[in-house]
């Protein structure tokens, strides 16, 4: 028996077991943790370096015109380009991994005399035969281990992915939850303080204005919380923007959220109460006219302590600069032109209390029919009408009218205007198409003239209309379609320095559909 050999085997027999079961550890231990590592790397790398070329996509609508000039939110999208970007790093880098730990298994194995193979007896391993010998154990070892530590690697993986994709749904979820919470508070504020929006150009309304970047003037035409930004959004420009009134954009210039008006709103629209007030009536009857007079009855009001009065925008300062001198005789009142016109728009502070008063005075050719009205959105946001009538146009006026009088006036008479009746139910359709029935709104029944008309306007006002005028039936259908009505009889002219004291009557009645203290005393004292 070659004891020699014999123990020689045994030697080698232990030192493969023993080598081997090394190498099967060392493997579990490398392959786990490479699978691991090649997780956690790239995703700390992606969270916190922002690897080239991995960029935050610009948010994109159907049309490229049509998308606003932000960065997307990171919860809207680019954290789940971030986990994809992840995964494939994972999987780049564990291929690569487990494909060195190959090639050095097969250099063990296969040493060729290389000087770099590991050596485990130099005494005794003296050729590339004996080296690769020795080596094969550990080397099988090593397989074994990295196959199943790659294994339990994957499981480990595969549960921190889970938990990744778990985290950024819920987080985006939440995000979004938040965002939409965000939107409604913002909403039910607007409503508790009675902010309803509309374009004083195309008198749409709206939900929200468009807002411009102070920096780069870009619009962004949906600045609520989205896939832009929830609490703030970064403008491509870099400019950080709020995203609701409550945290700050009625500081920015605002616009008409409609691209196909985008007209300019400098009276910061969502900061106060707007009220409008619709003006109709037939053409000729004194609309414009009596604008001019309750401008300059609010001007006298601003003259008085705790009231204050400005014209919130340029077009309103331009049409109303001159008020005054339509009203003293300097200048002649010119008729609407028939297309539309932009709203009035005046700031009306009280105290600590601001109303925004917009006055809409169309053509009275477009209340003629409902295919010239239908331009006239902002009759479905009024809470206060004013139906403005020429008693001249109305044929019961003439009816046995004293001959003086007759004489006197004839030539003032408006020719090819229709009568009050048809203005006032072609609008009133209007409003109901618009909003529904008016009952719970208010209107002004507004006789012009009065100061032309002396004597043959005089009497008691409900018994002169419903008889002289013969509008009874006008009057009943108002106070069956309207909350309130009332009627009043106006001269828009000037008293002096004053606005006649009929139409700060109309004024009054118009404003203190909620009385404020400090408004009732300065308009009792007028």
């Amino acid at each position: 028996m070659d004891w020699e050999r014999f123990w020689a085997g045994l030697f080698y027999f232990l030192y493969a077991l023993v080598s081997g079961v090394a190498g099967m550890v060392a493997g579990i231990v490398a392959g786990a943790g490479q699978a691991v590592g090649c997780y956690l790397v790239p995703m700390y790398r992606v969270a916190t370096a922002r690897l080239d070329g991995l960029e935050l996509p610009i948010r994109t609508l159907a049309l490229p015109a049509e998308r606003d000039p932000a960065v997307r939110d990171y919860l809207h999208g680019p954290a789940r380009v971030d986990l994809a970007h992840v995964r494939q790093l994972a999987i780049s880098r564990a291929h690569l991994g487990f494909a060195t730990w190959s090639d050095r298994i097969e250099t063990w194995c296969n040493p060729n005399d290389d000087p770099d193979a590991p050596v485990v007896s130099p005494g005794s391993v003296r050729d590339a035969r004996e080296r690769a010998r020795a080596a094969r154990p550990p080397a099988i070892g090593m397989a074994i281990g990295l196959v199943l530590g790659a294994l339990a690697g994957a499981i480990v993986v595969a549960l921190l992915a889970a938990v990744h994709e778990i985290v950024v749904g819920v987080l985006a979820v939440g995000w979004r939850i938040l965002g939409l919470a965000l939107r409604l508070v913002d909403s039910a504020l607007l409503r508790v303080r009675n902010i309803r929006m509309r374009c004083t150009a195309c008198f749409e309304r709206m939900p929200y204005p468009a807002y411009r970047c102070p920096d780069c003037d870009e619009t962004h035409w949906e600045i609520r919380p989205g896939a832009d930004g929830i609490l703030r959004r970064t403008c491509a420009c870099g400019r950080q923007l709020p995203t609701l009134l409550m945290t700050g954009t009625g500081a920015l210039a605002a616009r008409c959220p409609y691209r196909g008006c985008g007209s300019e709103l400098e009276y910061r629209p969502g900061t106060v109460a707007e009220q409008a007030l619709p003006v109709f009536g037939a053409t000729g009857a004194g609309k414009t006219r009596l604008m001019y007079a309750l401008v300059l009855a609010l001007q006298q009001l601003s003259d008085r302590s705790g009231v204050t009065l400005e014209f919130a925008d340029t077009w309103t300062e331009q049409q109303l600069a001159t008020a005054r001198h339509y009203m003293d005789g300097t200048l002649s009142v010119v008729g609407t032109p028939p297309a539309l016109q932009r709203g009035l728009v005046l700031n009306l502070r009280v105290g600590r209390r601001t109303r925004l008063l917009q006055f809409f005075d169309a053509a009275g050719e477009r209340f003629y029919t409902q295919d010239r009205s239908s331009d006239l959105l902002y009759l479905g946001s009024g809470r206060t009408f004013v139906l403005v009538v020429d008693p001249l146009a109305v044929d019961g006026f003439w009816t046995g009218l004293p001959a003086d009088d007759d004489d006197r006036l004839r030539s003032h008479k408006p020719v090819n205007v229709p009568q009050p009746d048809m203005v006032y139910q072609q609008t009133v359709e209007r409003v109901v198409e618009l909003r529904g029935a008016p009952a719970r709104s208010r209107l002004a029944l507004v006789f012009s003239r009065a100061d032309m008309l002396g004597a043959a306007g005089g009497g008691d006002l409900e018994r002169w209309v419903t008889g002289s005028l013969g509008l009874g039936g006008l009057l009943r259908s108002a106070r069956m379609d309207f909350k309130e009505v009332t009627l009043f009889r106006t001269a828009a002219v000037l008293s002096g320095d004053t606005v006649d004291g009929s139409v700060t009557a109309l004024l009054s009645w118009m404003l203190i559909s909620r009385p404020e203290p400090a408004l009732v005393a300065s308009e009792t004292a007028v």
